[in-house]
């Protein structure tokens, strides 16, 4: 098995199970998932790229995940904001948590999981 950092995903209802499933058939174990409920669209919006950033911000307050570095899909903002206008930076502040905005493809999530990231 592959170890990653300690880091997380913040990911909606819609994504959990798949990447829970995914990381365990890719041999990766540690991650610490969280699954942030969608208030900006109510409970029938499942899907991650819905999730404004006030619903990160009140999942990561209510969860209190133990990773300080989160990884979110980079398809969840336009410009650095998200839906609601909620900015990295603003839920960082707010949080304590950084966000690191990650490519959706399963390589480069293992190599943000890993610390391999590109930065740029």
């Amino acid at each position: 098995p592959l170890a990653a950092t300690r880091r997380g995903i913040v990911t909606g209802q819609a994504g959990a199970e798949v990447i829970g499933a995914a990381l365990g058939a890719a041999g990766i174990e540690g991650v610490e998932v969280i699954t942030a409920r969608n208030r900006l669209f109510g409970p029938g919006g499942t899907v991650t790229a819905l999730l404004g950033g006030g619903d990160i911000a009140a999942s990561l307050m209510d969860e209190a995940p133990t990773s300080l570095e989160l990884l979110i899909p980079a398809t969840m903002l336009r410009e650095g904001r998200f839906l609601d206008d909620v900015t990295t930076s603003r839920i960082e502040r707010d949080t304590g948590y950084r966000l690191i905005a990650t490519d959706v493809e399963g390589h480069a999530l293992v190599r943000a999981l890993r610390g391999e990231e590109e930065t740029g």
